[in-house]
């Protein structure tokens, strides 16, 4: 008899599992401006023209939150309860933070 529990099998290897599936397809790499706590401050990209980090970080949210939707929409045509009411939270944190930056952004807070 193994000392491990099946559901603990099952999660060590889906954990290993979605490793090996989604390595190297991280969007978000280290140092990456739009991730950074000073929203506001320029830096220089490679082709030597200046980029707002606060536009990045609104560009990537707007694109999450455009997924969301599509997902949301999805979700709803398979009637999936659940999984439709965490699309449901994960679309109001994302509406939330890009108000945040909004703010943010009027108000030269970072």
């Amino acid at each position: 008899m193994s000392s491990k529990s099946t559901l603990a099998k099952y999660t060590e290897t889906m954990s290993t599992h979605e490793e090996e599936c989604y390595k190297g397809q991280d969007i978000f790499v280290e140092g990456d401006p739009a991730l950074s706590i000073n929203s506001g401050s320029k830096f220089e990209s490679g082709s030597s023209e200046v980029v707002d980090r606060a536009d990045l970080r609104k560009e990537k949210l707007s694109y999450i939150h455009e997924i969301l939707l599509e997902l949301r929409k999805l979700s709803a045509s398979i009637e999936q309860p659940m999984v439709n009411y965490l699309l449901d939270m994960a679309l109001l944190e994302t509406d939330t933070a890009m108000n945040i930056t909004n703010f943010e952004n009027e108000f030269g807070n970072s």
